[in-house]
């Protein structure tokens, strides 16, 4: 049985996470075996359409009733684009984590788990973050992973972000907040400045 991760975060970390840099919203749930591509630069994520794709992910069956299902993912030789490891599987990274770790090959694909469940992300139930590194800076898949035995269960990528220009691989790239903390943060800070203005208005 598969081990939940929560994943919290109170505001005061809230805060001082960055905005997300180019964050951009997928939401497709893997189908099993079908392989999509993730094209960087336009946002794309199509079933079987490799043209100008930096990323292959699809959501591999597990081969017996006892096998767990999984993510397999490559980044493409034409891009360079490499997927963080840990050991010979993709890492896992939760919220406010560090991007950091040995790359993979371009071209070879990695698996989240073993087929038995070995590998960072056979505890995982929900929210967690691939990470990946293209043309020296650093880029991160959020994925809503769900896998179980026979193959079965779910795997959803919820969206991506790539930071093309700001030299963040420096000092690592922080996973950014959820949508809806990001969305409370923007609450607060425009509460403050209507708040700011009616002072002003009165004095």
């Amino acid at each position: 049985m598969k081990k939940a991760t929560t994943i919290t975060a109170g505001l005061a970390s809230v805060a001082s996470v960055p905005v997300a840099f180019g964050q951009v919203a997928i939401n497709q749930i893997l189908p099993s075996t079908t392989t999509y591509y993730l094209d960087i630069d336009d946002g794309s994520f199509l079933p079987g359409d490799s043209t100008d794709a930096e990323i292959s992910i699809r959501f591999r069956s597990g081969g017996s009733s006892a096998d767990h299902g999984k993510a397999e993912i490559s980044g493409t030789l034409s891009s360079s684009t490499s997927i963080l490891l840990s050991g010979s599987y993709v890492a896992y990274f939760g919220f406010g984590d560090t991007l950091s770790g040995v790359s993979s090959n371009p071209g070879s694909a990695h698996d989240t788990e073993s087929n038995i469940g070995g590998g960072a992300w056979s505890a995982v139930s929900g929210t967690g973050y691939v990470g990946f590194s293209r043309g020296g800076n650093l880029g991160w898949i959020e994925l809503n992973y769900n896998p179980s035995t026979g193959g079965s269960g779910s795997i959803e990528v919820v969206s991506f972000a790539w930071d093309g220009a700001s030299g963040i691989t420096l000092a690592g790239v922080p996973v950014p907040e959820p949508a809806a903390a990001g969305a409370i943060m923007s609450l607060l800070a425009g509460s403050a400045a209507a708040f700011g203005r009616r002072r002003r208005r009165r004095s």
